[in-house]
């Protein structure tokens, strides 16, 4: 079982909050920033949270930047994304709150990471409604 928790970006300032989810005390997101940092690729990030910034002002972006996701299950009406700063991605979905970082990751690893994003939201959304419903 997942022990969920958000926490706001305080990189990105905006009218829709950015959250990056913690799954079990863990980050993901914060890890990945880290590695990013310790490999020379701060400008990336930086670009990644500016891409972030931009969509939290509701600006519209180009699919080559940032998108919605192809083939959610029928049924499935909470929305993901991805976030593309070459050759990273970040994987993130839309719920009442706003947007939920989950990870980020290499483009080579995007089949299975876009299958784990989902897992994690289904699990995500099955926490919030049992919160819900006490």
């Amino acid at each position: 079982m997942y022990i969920f928790a958000t926490n706001i970006i305080d990189q990105v300032k905006g009218k829709i909050r950015f959250f990056k989810l913690e799954i079990n005390g863990k980050c993901e997101f914060d890890e990945f920033a880290g590695l990013l940092e310790s490999r020379k690729d701060g400008s990336k990030l930086k670009t990644i949270f500016a891409i972030m910034e931009s969509v939290s002002n509701l600006n519209r972006l180009p699919k080559t930047k940032f998108r919605e996701l192809e083939g959610r299950a029928t049924g499935d009406t909470i929305k993901d994304y991805e976030i593309k700063k070459n050759p990273y991605r970040v994987y993130l979905f839309k719920d009442e709150k706003g947007f939920i970082v989950v990870f980020g990751s290499k483009k080579a690893s995007q089949k299975k990471d876009i299958k784990r994003l989902r897992q994690i939201k289904d699990e995500y959304i099955k926490t919030r409604k049992n919160d819900y419903q006490g």
